[in-house]
């Protein structure tokens, strides 16, 4: 008599990992948009902490700088200081003599004095010590001012870091088949 067949047709999942179908390269293509989120998201994250800390180190390394140019300055003061004290413990000649020509007004005879510049007639010896030590001092490095550097500094740091994690979320949960798992979807268990 006549035959009755039923036809059941199976499909087996390519590669089943703990009950989510995950689709071959060959169906989703080399990189997938999950992944390009996730970069992007680590991408801004990395931004919105690192520029900021790279900025306070570009300043404390100029503040650094600044500094040893002025110790190296009070250092050769400190010599410099050193060197008159010991001439006058020496009794040096020379210093005497400009000393006396200076502080008491006392030019040995045949000598005659010269104004040049009457701001500098303070000749005293910290002025000379002073002029005898300077050094130049390095202006301070200003930071270069970005777009990227604005916004991972200013006041919508918060919202950049937010969005980098949005990203990342978006990226992990991204799936390029647009199918969902049979684990997630109770109806699909019927």
């Amino acid at each position: 008599g006549p035959q009755n067949h039923l036809i059941i047709e199976v499909t087996v999942p390519q590669r089943p990992i703990r009950g989510l179908m995950v689709p071959t390269m060959a169906q989703r293509g080399f990189l997938d948009a999950g992944w390009l989120f996730v970069l992007a998201g680590l991408a801004v994250c990395g931004a919105a902490l690192l520029v900021p800390a790279q900025q306070d180190l570009a300043s404390v390394m100029s503040k650094r700088d600044q500094l040893e140019v002025h110790s190296m300055a009070s250092m050769r003061q400190l010599m410099a200081y050193d060197a008159v004290l010991q001439g006058l413990q020496d009794q040096d000649p020379q210093l005497m003599r400009r000393l006396a020509a200076n502080q008491l007004n006392l030019l040995p005879e045949g000598d005659t004095p010269i104004l040049l510049d009457p701001e500098r007639a303070d000749g005293s010896f910290d002025r000379w010590v002073r002029e005898s030590s300077k050094v130049e001092v390095p202006p301070a490095v200003e930071a270069r001012e970005t777009l990227l550097v604005r916004i991972s500094t200013g006041p919508y740091r918060l919202l950049v870091i937010a969005g980098g994690i949005l990203c990342l979320f978006i990226g992990t949960l991204y799936r390029a088949d647009g199918d969902i798992s049979s684990a997630r979807n109770p109806i699909a268990d019927e």
